[in-house]
């Protein structure tokens, strides 16, 4: 699943305008993903829900629940005018901002996980549990294109920021694809990884970051970074006590922000992987993390199914 990117204001370390995090609200069931679109948030939960908090207001609108299933991705377009859903029921869901149904798009004959717009907007991309990712068009909902681009479920993808390629998470290996040809560019794969759950590019494009790990046992746990041209394994980040569930390069992509399965936020350095900040305030693991634009706030959520807002100086 995508974040936008977060700016810090610092000398030898960055400030924080508040060290506790400011709750915005709480969902019924678990809370799967979020995605930031000016002050509006849009949330998704396993008990069929979409819902669109004012993040001034702190109030939300009514669960709009036209999934079948727990409700797994959801993805702002990119000028905030259109939302899309992705379901264990096999469905996605195309809505007009912030809550009009538009199209319901069938295809993916099994759950699926995670949904993000190109950053042109043409189109909707969704990945499977059947082990696809589907290319479908915006406004029509049509199917554009179909790959099988793994051997197990996809668990996230992501573009680059110009566009030109797309990269995805499977169970042992994270793929690079060229977005226009939809050929393999490269994998991305070390030994004794297990599975990859969320992967995000720097500003440039040139580095991609992983997060991976066995989700309630052992494994490695870490954020990775790969050279995207040699896919050189550049850093193997460790810190986390279990999975590393959701990756976000910030704006400037000298630092990362990781959210796992061990119920932490942390902030690396993300040239010497050294951790820089822990941002305590989950009680249960973490699945979703959104930076505003300004990079003044940071917006967490997860198992313990409440959005924690964090304020920057």
């Amino acid at each position: 699943m995508k974040k936008t990117a977060l700016l810090f204001a610092f000398s030898t370390s960055f400030a924080f305008a508040q060290t506790t995090p400011e709750p915005i609200g709480e969902h019924t069931g678990v809370i799967n993903s979020i995605s930031l679109s000016g002050k509006n948030l849009a949330v998704v939960d396993s008990d069929y829900s979409l819902i669109i908090w004012d993040t001034a207001t702190k109030k939300g609108t009514k669960p709009a629940k036209e999934h079948k299933d727990a409700v797994n991705g959801v993805a702002y377009s990119p000028d905030g005018t259109t939302i899309a859903t992705v379901s264990e029921d096999k469905n996605v869901i195309v809505w007009k901002a912030p809550n009009k149904k538009l199209l319901d798009l069938k295809g993916h004959s099994a759950g699926v996980l995670a949904v993000a717009f190109h950053p042109t907007g043409k189109f909707v991309v969704t990945a499977s549990k059947d082990h696809t990712v589907k290319f479908w068009d915006a406004k029509t909902g049509k199917l554009v294109k179909g790959l099988n681009v793994h051997e197990s479920d996809v668990n996230a993808l992501t573009f680059s920021p110009d566009g030109k390629t797309f990269a995805t998470c499977g169970k042992t290996e994270v793929k690079l694809w060229d977005a226009v040809s939809y050929k393999l560019l490269k994998t991305f794969k070390s030994e004794g990884t297990e599975n990859y759950w969320s992967v995000a590019f720097t500003k440039d494009g040139k580095t991609l970051a992983t997060g991976s790990g066995l989700r309630g046992g052992d494994g490695s746990n870490s954020l990775k970074l790969w050279k995207i041209l040699t896919g050189e394994l550049i850093k193997d980040i460790q810190g986390h006590k279990d999975a590393v569930n959701v990756v976000a390069f910030t704006t400037d992509s000298k630092f990362l922000i990781s959210g796992g399965e061990d119920n932490a936020l942390k902030m690396w350095d993300a040239v010497t992987g050294e951790p820089t900040k822990d941002l305590p305030g989950h009680d249960n693991p973490i699945r979703a993390i959104a930076v505003s634009k300004d990079g003044k706030t940071i917006f967490s959520a997860g198992f313990d199914k409440k959005i924690l807002m964090w304020k920057m100086e």
